[in-house]
């Protein structure tokens, strides 16, 4: 995870900022091809909806990228090499910090369903785990009403 501030782009109009998609060239619009359209309703509710996405300032704002991996460490020249997309411009300050969700996924508890009428395993614990989760399986089955025509 590295938090960064985005270059910024100054006052962007809608189709930059939002990706918006205009108006025709052609057919008769005039000088509104890169304008937002309408913003709102009539004289109910006679207002602007609060969040209504328009021109205005765009970038320098703290982004937060998910996904990077530090190749190396480069410990003489005080440097970490990043793979991935870093936000900002270059020489910007980063900070680098362990992803939570790979922490969160290393600590988890993997429950692998195992499949109905699979061959046996020849480790007899595993047997007896598979028969077990078999005889769940089946007892949930039954109690949500599933597949009881194909039993019976």
């Amino acid at each position: 995870m590295s938090p960064s501030t985005t270059i910024g782009k100054g006052f962007a109009g809608v189709m930059k900022r939002h990706n918006f998609g205009g108006m025709p060239a052609t057919h008769g619009v005039s000088l509104t091809h890169r304008s937002p359209g309408s913003i709102g309703q009539r004289q109910t509710p006679g207002r602007v909806f609060k969040g209504r996405r328009m021109s205005g300032h765009m970038g320098v704002v703290r982004r937060t990228t998910e996904n990077l991996r530090v190749v190396q460490v480069d410990l003489e020249r005080n440097l970490l090499l990043i793979r991935g997309a870093v936000p900002g411009a270059e020489g910007g300050q980063v900070i680098v910090r362990p992803s939570l969700k790979a922490a969160r996924r290393a600590n988890r508890k993997i429950v692998t369903p195992t499949k109905l009428g699979a061959a046996p395993s020849k480790d007899p614990a595993r047997r007896e785990r598979s028969k077990h989760a078999t005889e769940v399986g089946q007892w949930l089955g039954r109690a949500a009403g599933v597949g009881s025509r194909l039993r019976d």
